[in-house]
């Protein structure tokens, strides 16, 4: 695999790295600032431009949590630009313990990018926490919180309810992506073919086919549910709401 490790402090990455590394897995390593004015990762924003065939071929992202402001508004805009659709985990996650670190990891990634090569990556990520967790690496991992972003973090009051919703009903990574988009844009109707892109379908009528074929499922969940509904608002168009108090 080729694995991006990034953060403020090289030392520790490149521990981590050597834990959970085999020889065949190529590693990247870039810096972190985190000064007054913002964070900086400039090795990386720079790579994603000049050399983004090696961004893009990168399987899992692992970031120091100092990150996660910087990613939250910046870095994921620019790896979507490119169609980067990678696993991004914070190692040292404040809200990610021990027994719970894994479901996380994979929970806010579903969330954000879907589904995603769980065979492959879910065992790196097991070995990753347990590295986190050894000796001779826990007392060098810095747990950084962020009082700014702790709320962004733990992800809003609707995320919650919505993860919850996906885990409740059992839904398929297809049909939990479909719902995470479409719970995600409540405020408007989204049409097919913007749902067919979100998804990151094929275009044209295949594409189309899909999402009517995603949608139809759905709604069986829903009905079954009763906590959301997803309703067809036009010709063409749809929109869910959520028959939850989201206090």
């Amino acid at each position: 695999m080729r694995i991006v490790f990034a953060g403020e402090r090289m030392e520790v990455i490149e521990a981590l790295s050597r834990k959970v590394c085999g020889s065949s897995d190529e590693c990247l390593f870039y810096a972190f600032r985190l000064t007054e004015s913002g964070g900086f990762a400039e090795g990386l924003e720079r790579d994603i431009v000049e050399k983004r065939e090696l961004i893009l071929s990168v399987e899992v992202f692992v970031f120091d949590y100092r990150m996660f402001e910087f990613c939250d508004t910046f870095l994921y805009k620019r790896l979507g630009a490119i169609g980067q659709k990678s696993p991004v985990v914070f190692y040292n996650d404040p809200f990610a313990f021990s027994e719970n670190r894994v479901s996380r990891w994979i929970s806010k990634n579903n969330f954000r990018i879907g589904a995603f090569d769980y065979n492959k990556i879910i065992p790196f990520l097991v070995d990753l926490s347990s590295a986190v967790d050894s000796p001779e690496l826990s007392m060098n991992i810095e747990i950084f919180q962020s009082l700014a972003s702790i709320h962004s973090m733990m992800g809003s009051r609707e995320e919650r309810i919505i993860d919850d919703l996906k885990r409740s009903c059992s839904l398929p990574p297809s049909l939990a992506k479909l719902l995470s988009i479409l719970c995600c844009s409540r405020n408007k109707c989204l049409s097919v073919d913007e749902i067919s892109s979100r998804m990151n379908l094929s275009a044209g009528e295949n594409g189309k086919r899909s999402v009517y074929s995603y949608i139809s499922r759905l709604k069986r969940f829903s009905a079954k549910s009763k906590r959301f509904e997803l309703v067809r608002t036009g010709k063409g168009r749809y929109k869910v709401f959520l028959h939850e108090n989201i206090p």
